[in-house]
């Protein structure tokens, strides 16, 4: 009979204030039931007391799966704020700020190199746009490659293997290769 009373009482609010899709909770011990329904009549809960929600006027909340990023797009203050009304996609926020950020790097010698890095759509953002964008950091790039073309010859050659792992030729293989550096240098 409890059952039938509670199928009678969900029924009855069902229709009273034509539920749709919210959560709706049955409180107190005689009616511990949950549906999941909408009200869009009233935003009222059974029991009684009103419960008001926030309004937020053209304001949605973000998506649990998404992330909002806020950053300043230019490294410029602001000398008066403006709001912007009239951009859509991020392509229109892109072309009307124009972002950019000054990078200073620093080389192996301690010498500073400035350099500009420049956004336009957010695939800019990634490591391989950025390096494409900064000859410092295309450098750095070209010289990680051949560290680890180097590294993987004396990892799979053995003849490689060989010569390091004996003291006396890996002094001679490291003379040589000093030779060789200094005699590139003097011909340039």
């Amino acid at each position: 009979m409890a059952n039938q009373l509670k199928e009678n009482l969900i029924s009855f609010f069902r229709n009273l204030f034509f539920f749709d899709k919210k959560k709706i909770t049955f409180g107190n011990n005689f009616l511990n039931k949950t549906k999941t329904e909408t009200m869009a009549m009233f935003n009222y809960g059974v029991g009684g007391q009103e419960v008001k929600q926030d309004a937020s006027e053209a304001m949605m909340d973000l998506d649990q799966n998404r992330t909002l990023f806020v950053q300043k797009l230019t490294q410029d203050e602001a000398i008066k704020p403006e709001a912007v009304y009239d951009l859509k996609t991020i392509e229109e926020v892109f072309e009307y700020y124009k972002p950019n950020v000054g990078v200073e790097f620093q080389n192996a010698e301690g010498v500073g190199v400035n350099e500009t890095i420049r956004f336009g759509n957010l695939g800019d953002f990634s490591s391989k746009s950025i390096t494409e964008q900064s000859s410092f950091l295309q450098d750095l790039s070209i010289q990680k490659e051949q560290y680890q073309k180097i590294v993987k010859q004396l990892k799979t050659n053995k003849l490689m293997k060989n010569v390091i792992e004996n003291p006396d030729t890996k002094s001679a293989f490291i003379n040589s290769l000093q030779a060789l550096i200094q005699e590139l240098e003097e011909t340039k």
